[in-house]
């Protein structure tokens, strides 16, 4: 629950520092106006990691920006570095949000409740012991106590596996001691199971001191002043074979708080409860201990911080995830790029045939392109170099710079063609071009052979499957029939 708070101070507080931060238009539109105030923060946090590196050699970001420049031709690499940025500082803020109020929502469940359901009885388990964590109000005490209660199953008849007496033995060597260090050092009640888990062998209890130590293993520790040597008596019975084990013990005095004392009596009167109650299929609770009234709860466990914990996980899981979508977009663009170029190529051609400058053919594609109104990263990348042709670079430094923009191959090499022959002349350059467009195809149906494939090795798993579910259908008739 602090932590929940504390999380609501810093969004608040990031907030009021951030309201008079501007974002660009991208930002401020459709969906992304419900997330304007995360964004906001976003690009105030950003503004601040921009300041505190300012004048320092950045390792990392190197590549980011060549990868956003590659996807962004034209456009200012710092708008869209801060729009990056702004998008996954802001959206790692709205996940690590939205898991803090739901943590806080039910932590906050958990403190205004009294507690879980009211309970009156426990259910027993159906075999061995089963152990029930319980929360227990106690009228006159202000705090709310937890305790944890063991039921053992319903008392039944004989038909138990045998298991010797020795091992037996070594089990209530262990089990005696219940939360008692050793047999040297015993001041809280001892565990004297009536039977052994799993058998049919019940075992008899006697005390040397029963002023000390009751059969059922309580201890009087009100009684003991100073340490006391004794031991209990364990008779084991199978059918008609009985064997007797002695445990000795030394008794110490207790050390108990007013709220260790009170769990201690509410536990030894569920305790006689259950003992009482072996026949019964529920073991009913006490309602008063010591003069004293009490209610049981089921404990309920504050989930919050679970969920708060894997917001954490999540929003860092989508931070990363920012990254490799960058990638896949690279990616998609190199596929696209690749795909574009023999269609750029045989333009080219077809112009540079008919007559046409490499500028004027470089036009004539370009506003082709605007009229169909579709977006593509080829062409884009060809309308970025016509402007800047048209701000006065020149042509064949722009036709250069193109190639090393589109960082393929095909496209550096088609960008220095170009570059080359506005220096010698278009003498040779029709036949180059379509050289140039045969290679071109000829790598596009090798690229076109080599998806097809793998798409045939992606169909193999559901085929397979759908192999299993065949058999299974065609055999399971067969099996059944047995």
């Amino acid at each position: 629950m602090i932590i929940n708070i504390v999380l609501f101070l810093i969004f608040g507080l990031g907030l009021f520092l951030s309201k008079e931060e501007e974002l660009s238009e991208n930002l401020d539109k459709g969906v992304y106006r419900v997330l304007k105030y995360f964004h906001k923060t976003g690009r105030f946090l950003y503004r601040i990691r921009t300041k505190a590196i300012d004048g320092k050699k950045e390792y990392t970001e190197g590549k980011l920006k060549s990868n956003l420049k590659f996807l962004s031709p034209g456009k200012s690499i710092r708008k869209e570095m801060e729009v990056y940025y702004t998008k996954k500082i802001g959206f790692f803020i709205l996940i690590i949000f939205l898991f803090n109020t739901i943590s806080f929502a039910l932590n906050l469940q958990v403190l205004i409740s009294k507690g879980g359901e009211r309970l009156t009885a426990l259910d027993r388990p159906s075999q061995g012991i089963k152990s029930y964590e319980l929360a227990v109000t106690v009228e006159e005490l202000m705090e709310k106590l937890n305790i944890v209660v063991q039921v053992d199953e319903t008392w039944m008849d004989e038909g138990e596996v045998k298991e010797a007496f020795e091992n037996s033995y070594k089990y209530l060597k262990e089990a005696i001691l219940g939360e008692n260090p050793s047999f040297e050092e015993v001041s809280s009640n001892l565990y004297f199971p009536e039977n052994i888990p799993d058998t049919d062998i019940t075992v008899n209890w006697e005390t040397q001191n029963y002023q000390y130590i009751d059969n059922f293993g309580t201890i009087k520790a009100a009684d003991i002043k100073e340490d006391l040597s004794t031991y209990v008596k364990a008779t084991l019975s199978y059918k008609e074979y009985e064997e007797e084990y002695q445990f000795h013990v030394k008794l110490v005095p207790e050390k108990l708080d007013n709220i260790t004392r009170t769990l201690k009596n509410i536990n030894e009167s569920v305790i006689e409860k259950e003992k009482k109650q072996k026949e019964e299929k529920k073991v009913t609770l006490p309602t008063e201990v010591n003069g004293k009234k009490v209610k049981f709860h089921k404990v309920q466990q504050e989930e919050g911080q679970s969920i708060l914990l894997f917001g954490f996980l999540v929003a860092i899981v989508l931070f990363v995830l920012r990254d490799i979508k960058l990638s896949e977009d690279i990616q998609r663009k190199n596929r696209v790029l690749l795909t574009t170029y023999p269609e750029i190529v045989a333009k080219f051609t077809l112009l540079i045939s008919a007559g046409m400058t490499i500028g004027r053919s470089w036009e004539r594609i370009i506003l082709d392109y605007k009229k169909k109104g579709i977006h593509n990263y080829a062409y884009e990348e060809m309308e970025v170099t016509y402007y800047e042709i048209q701000k006065g670079l020149s042509e064949g430094k722009a036709y250069g710079i193109f190639g090393k923009r589109c960082r393929l191959h095909p496209y550096i090499k088609l960008g220095g063609l170009l570059e080359q022959n506005l220096k010698k002349g278009n003498r040779g350059l029709e036949q180059l071009l379509r050289e140039e467009v045969k290679e071109a195809f000829e790598d596009r149906k090798s690229r076109a052979k080599q998806l097809g494939e793998e798409a045939s090795t992606k169909l193999l798993m559901p085929m397979f499957l759908m192999l299993a579910v065949v058999l299974i259908i065609c055999m399971a008739p067969a099996f059944m029939g047995f």
